[in-house]
């Protein structure tokens, strides 16, 4: 998995993917050959090695032929944060999780562009390439730094923000158009606060066992513990999280 998750992402920076990059342009969706190869890449080498699992991505499985199954299922993002990719911003990564029965048991995502793998596996940590991570032990607004995302659209972009900033100590916030690499800056302490009301399963399978297994909590906007296909998820360490539900009940 770890291999697989930097074998893509080096394919995806090859200069001459990079010079001939976008082939699709729908609203905010693009189709990319990064997003090609880089799924050719992955897909072929599950499907090799690994002919009983599924594989939930754009040419494998479709999602209703996953929930549940009991086997192992391959979550695939070729590349997230696609619309940076195309626009040369140097932060997109490559995320592959594996769950079982829907819930996620490992999980890889690499950035290329700094060559950082996270990785994580059920019980055994969650690590920076080899070296182990952990959630920050910030716990109040005033000092956190927050992030959250881009939705598909403008209005979705726009809730997002208000939920933060409906918070009265709220200060800083970062958007970077990566789910699956603000999951990596919660699991290492980078930032301290995630939330996000535009999630798909390719940006939660990953992320949701790096930051489990690097010590952090995952809820939903209702306060109910997240399915890989929950949209809508805040995360951070236990403390930060409790402090986000405990401000909005006040300001409700």
């Amino acid at each position: 998995m770890r291999d697989l998750a930097r074998k893509a992402g080096q394919a995806i920076v090859d200069p001459k993917l990079l010079q001939m990059k976008t082939l699709k342009v729908g609203n905010q969706d693009l189709l990319t050959l990064g997003d090609l190869e880089s799924e050719r890449i992955i897909v072929g080498s599950i499907k090799e090695n690994f002919p009983e699992d599924k594989i939930m991505a754009e040419e494998g499985s479709p999602e209703e032929q996953t929930k549940g199954f009991d086997g192992f299922v391959w979550v695939v993002d070729p590349i997230d944060a696609t619309v940076n990719y195309a626009r040369g911003r140097n932060n997109s990564a490559v995320s592959i999780g594996i769950v079982q029965n829907d819930n996620p048991v490992a999980g890889a995502i690499y950035n290329p562009y700094l060559n950082e793998l996270f990785w994580a596996i059920k019980g055994k940590g969650a690590y920076l390439n080899e070296d182990c991570i952990h959630v920050s032990s910030i716990d109040t607004f005033s000092k956190a730094l927050c992030l959250t995302d881009n939705g598909a659209e403008g209005k979705d972009t726009r809730r997002n923000l208000q939920l933060l900033l409906d918070i009265p100590e709220f200060e800083r916030i970062v958007i970077t158009g990566s789910a699956t690499l603000h999951f990596t800056e919660i699991a290492s302490g980078r930032a301290d606060f995630y939330l996000h009301t535009y999630l798909k399963p390719w940006d939660n399978a990953a992320g949701f066992v790096l930051v489990t297994e690097a010590g952090g909590t995952l809820r939903t906007l209702q306060n109910q513990v997240p399915s890989i296909y929950s949209s809508e998820v805040v995360t951070g360490n236990s403390k930060i999280v409790s402090e986000y539900f405990r401000t909005r009940e006040k300001v409700c």
